[in-house]
């Protein structure tokens, strides 16, 4: 069967808006990488709804239909055959479309370079210090002084929901209780946060509030030693995966505080006869490397 299309070429656009606001996909919430002031002229490679695909710096954008009109040209009554291209079992159409919108941009999408594009990385090092503690229903035990320290990436993409982002960190924590040393190797996952505007506090603008959790990964540099009232102890550890969950306010656009929070769901030691399992209460402070771009 033959189904037949009409793509729109390059074709002289002149903005209405004020300010126009140029896009990197076609949607409200896409990521804006420049505007375009009333009067300028553009040109326009293809339509998709209510967008308009447009050359833009060294590649393209897009653009709200209804800012633009077409430039009429009064050199010529003919059309100009190369705003038109007609396609035998065209890719770009669905034939049951009754104005044929388009359906897939004339450029390239699947490029490695385009598909990145679509991400927003920021890089973040944290250090916390708090509490650490073992907890058992068998036996009770003392906290201790612990801390961690990390470094890792934040990332979020114009194909997220609005405000949700991911992280992602490799880091060391001190944990245990009063009387174990428990030092550690951590990997900590965070797929499920939440990052919003709150208000400008004092002089500093742009402050946010956000929230994150997963999973935490610990992973102990072998057996656990200890002396206490001239006997010596020690018993094995093994790798545990704990709930972790953080939360607090972004000051400023580099600097972050807040609380974290993590509790074990399996025994720490592998030859002790009662079950014992992580937890930690800290406060940290983060440094962010980059901005997030402004969606």
């Amino acid at each position: 069967m033959v189904s037949c299309g009409f793509v729109l070429g390059q074709e002289n656009y002149v903005v209405t808006s004020p300010k126009l606001n140029v896009r990197k996909m076609p949607s409200a919430q896409s990521t804006i990488i420049g505007s375009l002031s009333k009067g300028d002229t553009i040109n326009v490679n293809s339509l998709k709804k209510t967008w308009a695909q447009i050359d833009f710096k060294k590649g393209f954008g897009y653009v709200a239909l209804k800012y633009i009109e077409p430039i009429p040209d009064n050199t010529s009554k003919e059309p100009d055959s190369t705003l038109f291209i007609i396609e035998e079992e065209s890719e770009y159409f669905n034939e049951n479309q009754e104005d044929a919108t388009l359906k897939k941009p004339r450029h390239n999408l699947t490029s490695l370079t385009s598909f990145f594009n679509r991400f927003v990385f920021r890089l973040t090092s944290t250090l916390s210090l708090g509490t650490a503690n073992f907890y058992s229903s068998d036996a009770y035990s003392h906290p201790r002084f612990g801390f961690g320290l990390d470094v890792g990436t934040q990332l979020t993409a114009d194909f997220m929901p609005k405000h949700m982002f991911y992280e992602l960190t490799l880091g060391y924590m001190a944990l245990g209780n009063s009387n174990y040393s428990f030092p550690s190797f951590s990997i900590n996952i965070l797929p499920v946060g939440y990052r919003s505007d709150l208000f400008d506090l004092w002089k500093l603008q742009n402050v946010r509030y956000y929230a994150v959790g997963g999973l935490s990964f610990q992973f102990s540099g072998g057996g656990i030693h200890f002396c206490q009232n001239s006997n010596y102890y020690s018993f094995n550890s093994k790798p545990t995966v704990n709930l972790y969950v953080k939360g607090g306010i972004e000051i400023t656009d580099m600097i972050a505080v807040g609380f974290l929070y993590m509790h074990g769901f399996n025994n720490v030691c592998s030859n002790l006869p009662i079950g014992i399992k992580h937890s930690a209460f800290q406060i940290y402070g983060s440094f962010l490397f980059d901005k997030w771009k402004k969606q």
